[in-house]
């Protein structure tokens, strides 16, 4: 670190620095300017980091300050990437404006950053132009406009606005998805340089925008969408240049590019190809073009290509709902190739044929580049579908999976690779100058051994950062003494979840959360206790019954409210003072053993002589299990317990790795030390029974 940066980063974080003056309410915290200079070292130096920060750090600042001071006084671009919109708006709206004020007082600046989203974000003006005029073509015939052709006109008035961003987050009215939809900003449906609206696109603005920019905020899906594309194409991607990254929420990102580097076929997916295909031969231009015979060829073809994809998926739908006759369907790996999908292949490609004479007819460079682009996504749909009915990937999974709200056989058809670090190192880790991946939850004992080799981090700079916060005095952890007395595995378990929940209720007076691993365990636990909750003047509130963002708001709201939560409440969720002084947790968070995707990664290291249990699912677990336990206490002044219900965390010799994931914290088997912990006393009488430490 130049003694210049290390300078201004020590005037930035200590006492009274620059944070200080443009934060009334900063508070000094060491780890945050350890972080900083790591954060700087790794950008200067050009090598890989890995931080984990716990709660009260301040990670984002810690790591805002040092990028934008390396941005601007290298001339250089950084990707910051999240996980959740939540986080965005809180690095655009409070934490970069932060970092601007702090950069303003060094005479460094202006910082330049913007949030990049997918394009489908965005207005196509080309398509709007085509839909609306063939909207109106078919109400001057007659026809009665609908909510559609409405919805239509009124973001053509909102496209010639002055000023309009295009950005469907910027509409003031709303518009049904069918309809956003057809006019939405695509690949397969971009002209490029053939578009007549390419100086007017939307799409284009927010590109230069993002070349004229020093940070780059987005989430981890489009960050994996930008790496699969160059490591396709070699080419462009969906994210301007950069030199950097840095990845927050950073244990989301094995999943996600798992996501982004697997496929998901679906019979919409092929209903979509169809349709886009039959707008473009509708046009008029390519209409007038094509003799009766061959528009009657398209129509035939297009007509098998549905019927085909209908017929297949509905097959493939029949087949997942036989394999659990008794109960709703779930994930169902796939051993041996599927078949009856040989028919699709062969519609996809004549399709592909018919398009790519469209594309050398002459008719317009436009079409001619329209029609090239549907012909390659027939090609590419048709490999996909190949390789994963046939399971012809080495070292992927295949699966299907129920599609809830689909009308395509209800089915999904999924593989993904079985490790995302040979991707990652190659199309992340090794391209990149610097890559700073950070999270409260990364590390497993002060370990980043799983985290490292899950991602393909070979080499790498780590640093843990305690929380600032005082666990032994502010929070306690109970695993209730009678856990002991009823297995989870047990049919009778959800009985003694339920009845444990209704007694710590009882002592806490609402105020608490209770996580669940599983929806069906959530709602069978709701229905018993729900109505004792409310005879004693609680507020029950269950996930599903509302948006996310107003079940939390209602809880902050209401002191004597309890809310049941499943997977996504377990992280992200920032409820800070007495509204949450408790987390149950019902079961400990093992992920479920016959998932495709787990039990393919756990066959996978069995066939490389390492013990799954301790390499794969108890370094997970142990992540899972410290992010419930991080929603517990989230400001200095915060005092609660967190209840953990499943007795095997102080019962079996794996309890011991478990609980040295999780800060240093006072343990007990009675659940009377909850109470006088909330009462703001003392413990009573001597040291509490301990859990292994």
């Amino acid at each position: 670190m130049t003694p210049e940066v290390e300078g201004h980063l020590e005037t930035i974080f200590t006492p009274g620095g620059l944070l200080a003056r443009v934060l009334p309410a900063y508070e000094d915290r060491p780890q945050q300017l350890e972080m900083a200079r790591l954060v700087w070292t790794c950008l200067q130096e050009g090598c890989h980091g890995l931080v984990e920060a716990g709660t009260g750090v301040g990670k984002s600042l810690a790591y805002l300050i040092p990028t934008a001071l390396w941005a601007l006084t290298r001339g250089e671009r950084v990707v910051i990437s999240t996980h959740t919109i939540n986080l965005q708006e809180q690095l655009l709206q409070k934490d970069i404006p932060t970092a601007e004020r702090v950069l303003a007082e060094l005479d460094l600046g202006p910082l330049r950053a913007v949030l990049v989203k997918g394009r489908n974000n965005y207005l196509c003006r080309r398509r709007l132009e085509q839909e609306a005029g063939m909207r109106e073509q078919q109400l001057s015939l007659g026809l009665v406009a609908d909510e559609a052709d409405l919805g239509i006109r009124r973001l053509v008035e909102w496209a010639r606005t002055p000023g309009a961003t295009g950005d469907r987050a910027d509409l003031t009215f709303s518009v049904p998805p069918p309809v956003w939809g057809k006019v939405q900003s695509d690949s397969d449906e971009c002209a490029g340089e053939k578009c007549p609206f390419r100086e007017d696109c939307f799409y284009r603005r927010a590109r230069r925008r993002q070349e004229q920019a020093h940070l780059l905020v987005t989430n981890h899906a489009l960050l994996c969408a930008d790496l699969r594309i160059r490591g396709e194409t070699g080419g462009l991607g969906v994210l301007a240049p950069h030199e950097a990254v840095i990845c927050d929420e950073a244990h989301h990102l094995e999943r996600v590019a798992a996501d982004h580097l697997g496929t998901r076929l679906t019979g919409y997916r092929f209903a979509w190809l169809a349709d886009a295909v039959e707008d473009l031969v509708k046009q008029e231009r390519v209409r007038s073009s094509l003799s009766e015979r061959t528009r009657r060829r398209y129509e035939d073809a297009l007509a098998r290509l549905r019927q085909s994809s209908s017929g297949f998926f509905e097959d493939l739908g029949r087949q997942l709902a036989s394999a659990f006759p008794s109960g709703p369907p779930r994930p169902l790996r796939l051993r041996t190739s599927l078949t009856g999908f040989g028919d699709l292949l062969e519609q996809l490609a004549r399709l592909a044929e018919a398009l790519e004479q469209i594309a050398v007819m002459g008719i317009s460079e436009e079409h001619a580049q329209l029609a090239a682009n549907h012909a390659t996504r027939c090609r590419a749909l048709g490999e996909e579908l190949e390789q994963v009915a046939t399971l012809a990937r080495p070292l992927h999974a295949c699966w299907l999976e129920p599609a809830p709200g689909t009308r395509f056989g209800g089915v999904a058809l999924c593989s993904a690779p079985v490790s995302v670090a040979e991707a990652l190192s190659d199309l992340l880790f090794s391209r990149t100058r610097s890559v700073v991946l950070t999270s409260a939850t990364l590390a497993v004992g002060g370990d980043f051994t799983y985290t490292a080799s899950s991602l393909g981090l070979p080499q790498y700079r780590g640093l843990v950062l305690g929380s600032p916060f005082d666990y032994r005095r502010q929070a306690l952890l109970c695993v209730p003494e009678d856990a002991p007395a009823t297995d989870p595995n047990r049919p009778d378990y959800l009985a003694y979840v339920a009845e444990k929940v209704r007694e710590t209720v009882t002592i806490t007076r609402g105020r608490a959360f209770v996580l669940f691993t599983s929806y069906q365990a959530m709602n069978r636990v709701y229905a018993e206790v729900a109505p004792h909750l409310e005879e004693m003047g609680y507020t029950p509130l269950k996930q599903g019954d509302g948006p996310r963002d107003l079940l939390l708001e209602q809880f902050r709201r209401d002191t004597g409210s309890v809310l049941f939560g499943v997977d996504s409440f377990w992280e992200g969720v920032d409820v800070p003072g007495e509204a949450l002084s408790c987390v149950i947790i019902a079961r400990l968070p093992f992920e479920v053993p016959d998932e495709p995707l787990v039990e393919a990664r756990c066959e996978h290291l069995r066939s490389l002589g390492k013990d799954p249990f301790r390499e794969y699912t108890l370094p997970r677990t142990a992540i899972k299990l410290k992010q419930g336990f991080g929603r517990l206490i989230r400001t200095r002044t915060d005092r609660g317990a967190v209840v953990v219900l499943d007795h095997r965390l102080a019962t079996r010799r794996y309890g011991r790795y478990l609980m040295a994931a999780l800060p240093p914290v006072r343990t007990t088997t009675d659940l009377g030390e909850v109470a006088l912990l909330l009462d703001y006393r003392p413990g009573g009488g001597g040291s509490p029974p301990r859990l292994p430490t």
